[in-house]
């Protein structure tokens, strides 16, 4: 874990533990709790230095898969208005592989809100947009931290199925493990840094060309990519009936999950060190080999906020950086993110 960053549930117990004379005073319910929490934490960090020992080729790839917080443009600094207005809202998904040393480039999937928002389809595009740009591969494990929005949700389960299954892809099988929660420093952290420290060192980013170009540049062995084709991914998981495995079934005790060619169900862990148990989860009559429905219409922002943008701010830039701004697609139903920013949570 980096310096500075702590784990709430070991710091809560540090701090308890300071209550009792030793370990053995303290109520057993919160001894077993912790003793729980960092055996899975180890777990997990044991399997991801193991697949950081494994060596990435065109067909097999070890990666970390990280959102990094959000980037408003423009990025003018030196310019007071731009602190107290909504601008644009920038994503980054970025894969990056966990071998040391590796001479394999970190991908970044980049995409504004006048493009798409971060919901779980949305992000499940820029997974396949990854995918897609890696076309010889065959087996794909990823390591991701524990956030249920965004990592565990039905819609990515059944896209993932369809993704194995399909066959525009060479995919054979896709395996995302968990780093538990206060423990999830991983690969994909690292490639954050330096594009933020380019951020700082680089000051005026006026568009989203000039934030692509910015990515580039932060490090060695990185390749921005965007979005091609956007689809709607479907959440198709069923009623569970009662008494069967799905009714029972609970996203936060996953710690592994695995998709494999041929197959329409869901395969998981909650421990690191028991076999894979087998889930059906998907409506019956679900056609799972098939994309699903492509989206042609950009998801656009309110035309009031692209004003103020072009009316505070465009003016103050270069001419090669305004077309930008002026074709960008209004859309005065999509939210603005600025304000509503929070992910939607999909069970």
């Amino acid at each position: 874990m980096p310096k500075g960053d702590s784990c709430v549930e070991c710091s809560m117990y540090e701090q308890e533990l300071k209550n009792y004379s030793d370990i053995n005073s303290m109520p057993e319910k919160i001894r077993t709790k912790y003793e729980n929490h960092k055996f899975k934490a180890d777990s997990a960090l044991q399997r991801y230095r193991l697949d950081g020992s494994s060596k990435n080729s065109n067909r097999v790839k070890y990666l970390s898969m990280d959102l990094q917080k959000v980037i408003i443009l423009p990025e003018m600094p030196e310019i007071k208005d731009a602190f107290f207005m909504s601008r644009l809202v920038t994503f980054n998904l970025t894969f990056a592989p966990i071998e040391k040393k590796s001479s394999d480039f970190a991908i970044c999937v980049l995409w504004h809100e006048a493009q798409a928002g971060r919901e779980a389809s949305d992000i499940m595009n820029a997974i396949y947009a990854f995918i897609q740009a890696n076309r010889d591969m065959e087996h794909l494990y990823i390591w991701a931290d524990n956030c249920t929005a965004q990592n565990k949700n039905w819609t990515l389960y059944t896209a993932m199925i369809i993704i194995v299954n399909n066959s525009l892809n060479n995919l054979k099988s896709v395996t995302i493990s968990y780093l538990t929660k206060g423990h999830t420093h991983m690969s994909a952290d690292a490639v954050h840094g330096n594009i933020e420290m380019k951020m700082r060192r680089q000051r005026n980013i006026y568009d989203f060309q000039d934030f692509k170009d910015t990515v580039m540049q932060s490090r060695r062995n990185i390749k921005p990519i965007e979005i091609n084709c956007r689809y709607e991914w479907p959440k198709k998981k069923r009623v569970a009936r009662l008494n069967e495995p799905l009714k029972q079934f609970n996203l936060n005790s996953v710690v592994q999950v695995e998709f494999s060619a041929g197959s329409r169900n869901l395969f998981y862990k909650t421990r690191f060190d028991e076999p894979l148990q087998e889930l059906d989860f998907l409506v019956k009559k679900f056609n799972c080999t098939e994309l699903p429905k492509s989206l042609d219409t950009p998801r656009g922002i309110k035309q009031n906020k692209k004003e103020e943008i072009i009316n505070k701010l465009v003016c103050l830039m270069p001419e090669s950086r305004k077309s930008f701004w002026n074709n960008l697609p209004v859309n005065d139903s999509s939210a603005d993110l600025t304000n509503d920013g929070q992910m939607s949570a999909v069970e």
